[in-house]
């Protein structure tokens, strides 16, 4: 690749941020870009949705999951994430649901969906990542 591709071709204008103590941090816009959306930070967590029902999730669910019902996932998952290549776990009670969800999503354009199957399954992934 020649330089001035792909990142450098970024544009290098500045960007100021006020700080409290009243001095201006300047830094070129790609790396404020990146300190927002997390672009460049290296390699993000996997994101763990469960796609059950509120109702499912909140008589039983594991601590730190997010809760996204297969049947909105698709107007709700860009409040999560917008990188389309974010690692994605998904759950239900037994894993159809979650089947709905990862198709939804890979139509979406999300391409590294993963379904864990059902919740005891995702239990045991969950803590294996400890």
């Amino acid at each position: 690749m020649r330089r001035g591709e792909g990142r450098s071709q970024r544009r290098q204008s500045m960007i100021c941020f006020r700080q409290t103590t009243g001095f201006l941090l300047l830094l070129p816009l790609f790396i404020a870009t990146d300190l927002v959306t997390g672009e460049g930070a290296g390699p993000q967590k996997p994101i763990w949705i469960d796609v059950r029902t509120a109702g499912e999730f909140e008589a039983a669910h594991i601590e730190g999951v997010i809760n996204i019902p297969h049947s909105i996932i698709g107007e709700k998952i860009e409040s999560v994430t917008k990188d389309r290549k974010a690692t994605i776990y998904l759950h239900c009670r037994s894993g159809g649901r979650a089947g709905v969800a990862l198709n939804t999503l890979k139509k979406m354009g999300y391409t590294n969906v993963v379904n864990i199957g059902g919740f005891e399954d995702a239990k045991k992934k969950w803590a294996q990542k400890k």
